[in-house]
């Protein structure tokens, strides 16, 4: 599991979401990573590959790129389908993932200025316009259900009650739901500010 998950530092360093259904992922190509250096011939061969800084075959490079990445964002696990080299595919994961996590803070320690702001879209009439700034407690059941405050007043469609009701049940994590509600409009947009974690 990928905890303290950062999706802005996601987005700043080559991961994209991607929402399907129930689905909500996000992807990393390993072609985009900085330790992996590709140079290719016009026909899209590759001409040269090295490792960070070490050569490596270009058999070994094409498995590389080859791999399937993806964090599923409603329980933050890392999935990965590739035939490339284990040890050389975790050098790169480690390395890539460290980039999206905040740095954890003492256990024992509360991240107090951790906050979620949540913008409401004006899908949900009654509560057009409202921001929630919510402390994280890094439990997200307890997240999940402070960020339900935000919709206690809302007026809204019969149809938007539903794709509301369907998003909570369908999500555990506080960043998949976040990402559905934003996708089908129930939100306008969400901020981690500095100190939050997901």
């Amino acid at each position: 599991m990928i905890k303290n998950l950062n999706l802005v530092k996601a987005e700043q360093n080559g991961w994209n979401e991607w929402h399907k259904g129930d689905k909500n992922r996000l992807y990393f190509n390993i072609k985009n990573s900085e330790m992996l250096d590709l140079d290719f011939y016009k026909s899209g061969a590759i001409s040269f590959s090295e490792l960070n800084g070490e050569k490596i075959s270009h058999a070994e490079a094409y498995r590389l790129v080859a791999s399937k990445v993806y964090i599923d964002l409603d329980t933050n696990e890392l999935h990965v389908d590739s035939d490339a080299d284990e040890d050389m595919l975790k050098e790169i994961l480690d390395s890539e993932i460290s980039k999206i996590v905040e740095e954890a803070e003492d256990e024992e320690t509360e991240d107090e200025d951790g906050v979620l702001t949540v913008e409401v879209q004006e899908t949900a009439e009654g509560i057009t316009g409202n921001v929630l700034d919510m402390e994280l407690s890094g439990e997200n059941g307890v997240d999940v259900d402070h960020l339900s405050d935000l919709f206690i007043d809302a007026v809204m469609t019969e149809s938007d009650y539903d794709s509301l009701t369907e998003i909570w049940n369908q999500h555990e994590s506080l960043t998949g739901l976040l990402g559905a509600l934003k996708k089908a409009g129930l939100i306008e947009d969400y901020e981690i500010k500095k100190g939050g974690a997901l």
